[in-house]
């Protein structure tokens, strides 16, 4: 179910197709799930969105995906201040999650990882995120992954250093361990793993 709210008719053929596409290179990337529907609300305002949303959502949020039923609500570019390119990237992120919402004892994955793999999918892991990243390691104040378990706790200044780091931590995953250790990871989780144990179970090492 699509619905937007303030939107161009001419903009939703181009997120259907966005949504279809994306949802397949999920699919043949990192295997099937169960099948059941799911929402994308487009809110064109902040009434409607924390109305959709129905719980609480950081101020610097613009989008939130939500299970049971699967919904994924976002801030129309307007009052998000976003470019529509932009909200495509959003899109593609809360699919991500969407996703990830469907794996087997998924609720044992910490924020980093699903921050991470979302940001893999969007491929916004950006310059900016880098330079923050080297600027926190000049300070000395990193955020280690253990403080990364749920990165909805962060203020603004914070959450683009945490968002970094988890981008960072996924892509280090597939340096170390290689191309496969993704879905490794997702696939022993569907044997009934959780995700520590996954973890290392795919990396061969004590995590």
């Amino acid at each position: 179910t699509l619905e937007i709210y303030g939107g161009r008719v001419e903009d939703i053929p181009d997120i259907v197709h966005l949504v279809k596409k994306e949802s397949e290179n999920l699919i043949n990337k990192f295997g099937a799930i169960e099948i059941r529907p799911f929402s994308i609300y487009i809110t064109s305002n902040m009434e409607e969105f924390h109305k959709k949303s129905k719980g609480p959502v950081p101020e610097w949020g613009i989008a939130v995906a939500i299970k049971n039923p699967d919904r994924i609500i976002l801030k129309a570019p307007g009052i998000a201040n976003i470019s529509f390119t932009r909200m495509k990237e959003v899109i593609i992120h809360e699919l991500n999650h969407i996703y990830l919402y469907r794996i087997p004892h998924h609720y044992s994955m910490p924020s980093w990882f699903k921050e991470g793999m979302a940001m893999r999918s969007s491929k916004e892991f950006s310059l900016v995120h880098k330079i923050e990243i080297s600027k926190s390691q000049w300070q000395k104040n990193t955020l280690p992954l253990s403080r990364l378990q749920n990165l909805n706790t962060y203020s603004e200044e914070k959450v683009k250093l945490a968002y970094g780091e988890s981008a960072a931590a996924v892509e280090a995953l597939e340096y170390y361990y290689g191309s496969d250790v993704l879905i490794n990871i997702l696939n022993n989780m569907r044997k009934k793993m959780d995700f520590q144990k996954s973890l290392e179970h795919s990396s061969k090492d004590k995590l």
